[in-house]
């Protein structure tokens, strides 16, 4: 699988003047071909909607935005398309946008080719077949307001067949995915370079449907200087099911061993969903460390997993458990814990033990685990070197010392920004750390990369009780797999939490998203993987 990139309005711009200045690509050229992009969709479109002899409304701004517009009005009126160009007077113009409606009125003039620029009255929306969006662009950082807050509030409300955004919808930021007042209304987008990060995130998936890509010739990579922060897994890779590839002579000891500490008195559960996911996920063994009233339930639910209850026996009688311990950690190949193990006196204490036991040993860490050292400083002390941490946003207010509304209200830069802050403290010195923040738009974000993973998978049917759990499951078996290949820490885990998210989207389409369950989860995930 292909990390996907994911461009903020910042990197686009510095990736397009890099291609313009270093590798002397003419921002005409670029015009032309993000242009001509727009009419092969846009001519798709309209041959799938029937349109006979259709009418088309352009929406241009006064920068090179507008200017790709003008450039796709001009290609449309070449292939016999009626044009109508909406090019109103709000202040200065790019020397692009000058062009493009010079070479438009030209085209007009000399070669008497049917198309209009209109730049006094906004044309009736409802007279025509389709609407182009090519107003404002990526570079939109304030509300939208006064003509064009009346353009885009008629347009959105008349019954034109459809409507095309040129690379974002006019009035959505395109890092942060908010929406600046009024917004375009977007059936599709034809979007340049790289998909825009506020186009998948927040509110742009609302407004931005159906999107296409094209690179233009727009370079973004390290030697540029233009590499990207963020990137994502697309759900539509033919590789998905390749990341972790099996060896066809491999025994269960190969696809690694998965060491959990979970469950307390009532909540077996917790145990169950993340040893069956562990599972599912391809691993090859699973112990469970609990208390021994979950041993009966365990053995039934899940008879292909070990349950070891000696080292909460002897926890709960004052005895030492240091060697069936150290059994336990010489055994696996990754540990996980913290899945329903309360907060109390006897879990704190064994998973101060497993954690200093663990030391060379990749451990995510998840629920009353996080809780436990969100409330106990000491434990950050004996932290494996290789740990993943796996809050959702509530449990990551208590890591993070934030209050919820200051972690919310900035969407996901103000948590990229406090992880970040979080993870380079002296907490996690000499030590791997990575941070998993669950949510609608979950990150993963690592101390020893700049990369931060957004996953865009997932079903609000998810939102259930269990889910954490069975996330917990499938990360320790893809870790227990792929930290034998010694792949990248925070890569698997984002490959992780992706999984999770397409199997409980194909939970909810079998189940519903009101009716599914976490187990529901784990038995899309069969089915996902070879």
């Amino acid at each position: 699988m292909t990390d996907r990139k994911l461009a903020t309005p910042e990197e686009m711009y510095a990736a397009e003047n890099g291609t313009m200045n270093t590798l002397k690509i003419p921002q005409s050229v670029l015009m032309e071909r993000a242009a001509f992009f727009a009419f092969e969709v846009l001519d798709d479109v309209l041959h799938e909607k029937d349109c006979t002899d259709p009418c088309i409304l352009i929406l241009c701004g006064s920068g090179n935005n507008g200017g790709d517009g003008l450039a796709l009005g001009r290609i449309l009126m070449t292939k016999g398309i009626n044009v109508t160009c909406y090019l109103p007077d709000t202040g200065k113009r790019s020397a692009a946008n000058l062009q493009q409606e010079e070479i438009f009125l030209q085209h007009v003039k000399e070669a008497g080719f049917t198309g209009s620029i209109v730049k006094d009255t906004l044309p009736d929306p409802d007279g025509f077949d389709g609407i182009v969006d090519a107003i404002f662009g990526i570079g939109l950082s304030r509300p939208v307001t006064g003509l064009w807050e009346e353009v885009l509030q008629k347009v959105n409300a008349c019954k034109s067949p459809f409507k095309m955004a040129i690379d974002i919808p006019s009035g959505l930021d395109g890092g942060s995915g908010k929406i600046l007042g009024s917004c375009f209304k977007a059936d599709l987008t034809v979007t340049f370079g790289e998909v825009k990060l506020g186009q998948v995130i927040a509110e742009g998936p609302s407004v931005c449907k159906d999107l296409y890509v094209e690179d233009l010739g727009i370079v973004l990579n390290p030697s540029m200087g233009t590499e990207p922060l963020h990137y994502t897994f697309d759900e539509e890779d033919a590789a998905i099911q390749s990341f972790l590839p099996r060896d066809p002579a491999g025994n269960k000891g190969t696809f690694g061993k998965v060491l959990l500490f979970a469950g307390s008195k009532e909540t077996a559960g917790a145990c169950i969903l993340a040893a069956r996911a562990a599972f599912a996920a391809g691993c090859g063994m699973v112990q469970i460390l609990t208390d021994p009233v979950n041993r009966d339930l365990i053995l039934h639910e899940v008879p292909e997993a070990m349950v070891n209850t000696s080292v909460y026996e002897k926890a709960l009688k004052g005895e030492d458990y240091t060697d069936d311990l150290h059994d336990l950690v010489s055994w696996c190949t990754v540990c996980a814990c913290g899945c329903g193990i309360g907060c109390g006196a006897v879990a704190k204490e064994i998973l101060s033990s497993l954690l200093k036991a663990c030391r060379d040993i990749p451990t995510v860490v998840d629920a009353d685990g996080l809780n436990l050292l969100s409330r106990e400083d000491l434990l950050y002390d004996v932290l494996p070197r290789r740990v993943i941490l796996t809050p959702h946003v509530g449990e990551a207010t208590r890591l993070l010392g934030e209050k919820m509304p200051d972690l919310l209200k900035d969407g996901i830069f103000a948590r990229e920004d406090k992880i970040r802050s979080f993870l380079n403290t002296g907490r996690f010195s000499g030590k791997e750390a990575v941070f998993l923040c669950k949510d609608h738009t979950s990150l993963v974000l690592s101390n020893l990369s700049g990369r931060i993973y957004v996953n865009l998978t997932g079903d609000d049917g998810m939102a259930t009780a269990g889910s954490g759990d069975v996330l917990t499951g499938i990360l320790a078996g893809i870790l227990a797999q792929g930290c034998r290949k010694n792949m990248d820490l925070a890569r698997l885990c984002a490959y992780g939490v992706f999984l999770h998210g397409l199997a409980g989207k194909n939970a909810a389409l079998k189940m519903g998203s009101y009716g599914m369950r976490a187990g529901d989860e784990i038995d899309a995930l069969s089915f996902l993987l070879p």
